[in-house]
C-alpha cells in the first residue's frame, strides 16, 4: 500500500516549508535527487506495509480474545483470572504497538519533508499536492506557502479538484480502534470484578 501524506496524525503542526519554484542543478545532481527521492518513498511503504500487517495481528488478537471470553461459561471458576490475564496483556500490547506506530509515523513526516524539498527543486508536486490538502482539510490551516502566481494557481485548482478529501488521518483512525478495544477490554474486567463479589 502506498503512502500518502494523508497519514499524518491529528495533532501535527502546520509545515513551515516555503516553496520558491523550481531551483536550477545539474544532471547529475537531478539524477542524484531522484535516486535519494526513490530510497525515500521504498522507506515510506516500509512503514505504512509495517502499520497495517502488525495491525492485522496485535488487532485480531485482541478481538479474538473478547471471543474466548464470551465463550467461556459463567460458572467457570477461571474465568475471571481469565478476563484479567487476556484484558491486561491485550492493553499493554495495544499501548507498545500503538507507540510503535506512531514511532513510524514521526519518522513518515519527516521524510515526506524531504521529499517536498526535493520536489521543489525538480519541479514536481506528488508530495506538495498531498501536504496542501492535509493541511487545508485535516489541520484546518492555510495550506502550503507559495509565493509565484503559477504556484498558487496550481493549489487553488487542486482544493477545486478535491472539496471532499478524507478528513481523517490513518493514525488518529487507529488511535480510536485502539481506544475503543482498550475501554472494552477495562470495561469487561470491572465488571468481571462486580459480578466475581456479587456471586
Amino acid at each position: 500500500m502506498k503512502a500518502t501524506d494523508g497519514d499524518q496524525e491529528d495533532n501535527i503542526q502546520p509545515s513551515k516549508q516555503t516553496f520558491i519554484g523550481t531551483i536550477e542543478t545539474t544532471p547529475e545532481h537531478q539524477s542524484a535527487l531522484l535516486a535519494e527521492y526513490e530510497i525515500a518513498q521504498q522507506n515510506v511503504w516500509k512503514w505504512d506495509n509495517a502499520t497495517w500487517q502488525t495491525a492485522a495481528i496485535f488487532l485480531s488478537a485482541s478481538l479474538a480474545g473478547f471471543i474466548v471470553v464470551t465463550q467461556t461459561p459463567d460458572s467457570s471458576p477461571y474465568k475471571p483470572v481469565i478476563v484479567f490475564i487476556l484484558g491486561l496483556s491485550s492493553t499493554l500490547v495495544l499501548l507498545g504497538w500503538f507507540a510503535i506506530v506512531q514511532r513510524w509515523d514521526a519518522s513518515k513526516r519527516v521524510v515526506f519533508f524531504r521529499l517536498r524539498e526535493i520536489e521543489q527543486e525538480l519541479g514536481l508536486w506528488k508530495n506538495r499536492y498531498l501536504e496542501h490538502l492535509t493541511l487545508i482539510k485535516i489541520l484546518k490551516s492555510q495550506g502550503l506557502k507559495v509565493i509565484s502566481d503559477d504556484d498558487k494557481g496550481r493549489l487553488q485548482r487542486l482544493e477545486q479538484a478535491f472539496p471532499k478529501y478524507p478528513g481523517i488521518s490513518v493514525t488518529l483512525l487507529i488511535k480510536i480502534i485502539v481506544t475503543g478495544i482498550i475501554i472494552g477490554w477495562t470495561s469487561l474486567v470491572i465488571f468481571e470484578v462486580i459480578f466475581l463479589f456479587v456471586r
